[in-house]
């Protein structure tokens, strides 16, 4: 089956950061070999310990990446009540149940067309559309699942991160 186009505008291509708090064992500047052999380079930016891909990444990618994390913000996390027990509310919100999240970090602006295409480089296949605008600062559109996972997965590899988006509960 083919993969369905999703509009994605705004709300879709915020992103969460999660299991990024500073490593007691290491400091910036320290190298890390992974598993995999990568060698990895530590740098401390704005309390989060990002490992750099050296062998990937290149200055332009870092740069989308120090911007990327420099909009993200903390959310303490907590019990609340989700859903709804309305004979009117629509099936996929019921029952009301408790939902308890942990602190996580979580982006206050989208991803923006200029960070993708840096970020996907010669991976870059997705259009922008017009009706939506189109420049660097405008938010990515018209992208589907496999095309945000695709970016996930290669912004993860050139950060050592770990960049998903948010679940329901967590964009609530």
């Amino acid at each position: 089956m083919k993969d369905k186009k999703i509009l994605m505008v705004c709300a879709a291509m915020f992103l969460l950061l999660s299991g990024c708090e500073k490593d007691p064992y290491f400091m910036e500047g320290d190298y890390l070999y992974t598993n995999s052999d990568e060698l990895k380079y530590l740098e401390n930016h704005n309390g989060i310990l990002i490992n750099w891909n050296e062998e990937g990444v290149t200055d332009e990618q870092k740069e989308v990446i120090r911007e990327i994390v420099d909009n993200f913000v903390m959310v303490e996390g907590g019990t609340f009540k989700m859903g709804a027990n309305d004979s009117m509310a629509p099936a996929d919100e019921k029952p009301l149940h408790y939902v308890k999240l942990s602190d996580y970090r979580i982006s206050k602006l989208t991803v923006t067309q200029k960070q993708w295409k840096v970020i996907m480089g010669q991976y870059n296949y997705v259009t922008w559309n017009e009706n939506y605008g189109i420049g660097n600062d405008y938010p990515v559109t018209q992208i589907s699942m496999s095309d945000v996972q695709d970016f996930l997965k290669i912004l993860n590899w050139l950060s050592g991160l770990h960049f998903r988006l948010p679940t329901e509960a967590e964009w609530e």
